[in-house]
């Protein structure tokens, strides 16, 4: 899911956030497995591999 996320300082920025059930061995759930990318930088990420180039 994408989405704003507005940080401490009042800029907002776009996030990448994904969420993963971790079952344990009888196929309950034991946790959650959340992780949120901020945006921006995957994007600047590769602006600077293509210019290193």
């Amino acid at each position: 899911m994408e989405y704003r996320l507005r940080r401490a300082d009042g800029v907002y920025r776009w996030t990448l956030g994904r969420a993963q059930p971790i079952r344990n061995e009888h196929a309950m759930l034991q946790t959650i497995l959340l992780v949120a990318m901020i945006l921006i930088s995957i994007a600047l990420a590769g602006v600077i591999l293509i210019q290193r180039r």
